[in-house]
């Protein structure tokens, strides 16, 4: 079996892909901190973390992205 993948900015994940989020799903995310968009990218994977995806984050901030 495979798993489809696609790139996505973190305003377009919420209309459609985080509908196909289940427990597990990898998730892999780039979250700069000098990033626009960064507190909507943290949002996002607050949101990933709750449907239990499988993060894998990479990031510059020195702190925790989500607290488990």
């Amino acid at each position: 079996s495979h798993i489809p993948a696609g790139g996505f900015t973190a305003s377009k994940i919420k209309h459609g892909p985080f509908s196909l989020v289940r427990r597990s799903l990898p998730v892999i995310a780039v979250a700069r901190r000098s990033d626009p968009g960064y507190d909507q990218i943290r949002a996002n994977l607050e949101e990933l973390h709750a449907k239990e995806a499988s993060l894998v984050v990479i990031t510059d901030d020195g702190l925790a992205l989500i607290h488990i």
